[in-house]
C-alpha cells in the first residue's frame, strides 16, 4: 500500500510542476466535452429522451422458424 501512495505523490508533484501539462490536462476535457455536447445536443434539443431508429429485420436463416418468416 506504500508503494500505491508513493507513485502517487511522485505523479502529483510531476503534474504540478509542469504548469502547461496541468493546464492542458484541464482545459482540453471540458473543450471536448463542450464540442461533443454542441454537436449530439440538437438530438435531446426537443425535450424528448429518447431516439426513435427505425429496424428492418431479414430472417436468413436454415432453421423452420425463419422459413415460416419469410412465407
Amino acid at each position: 500500500m506504500k508503494t500505491l501512495w508513493y507513485i502517487a505523490k511522485k505523479d502529483l508533484l510531476q503534474i504540478t510542476r509542469d504548469r502547461n501539462g496541468l493546464i492542458l490536462m484541464l482545459v482540453v476535457p471540458l473543450v471536448l466535452i463542450s464540442i461533443v455536447g454542441f454537436a449530439f445536443g440538437s438530438f435531446y434539443g426537443n425535450g424528448s429522451s429518447q431516439i426513435q431508429i427505425k429496424v428492418a429485420l431479414l430472417p436468413y436463416g436454415s432453421s423452420a422458424s425463419s422459413k415460416r418468416q419469410r412465407l
